[in-house]
């Protein structure tokens, strides 16, 4: 896969963080992220997961 188009690090209450790379595949409305700490594992987010995330993401970028 080439390089992600958004690094994205979560930080709960707890203060725990996790950073994942996510891939928009703006053609198709789908998206595919991986957690930075496995690296093996890819997850496919459908096309209705992803649009309102995409949404999100553009209106902020």
């Amino acid at each position: 896969m080439g390089d992600p188009d958004l690094f994205l690090e979560i930080e709960y209450k707890s203060k725990k963080t996790q950073s994942f790379s996510l891939w928009m595949h703006k053609e198709n409305h789908s998206a595919t992220i991986m957690n930075n700490e496995d690296t093996q594992t890819v997850y496919h987010v459908s096309k209705k997961q992803a649009d309102p995330f995409m949404l999100l993401i553009e209106e902020r970028l």
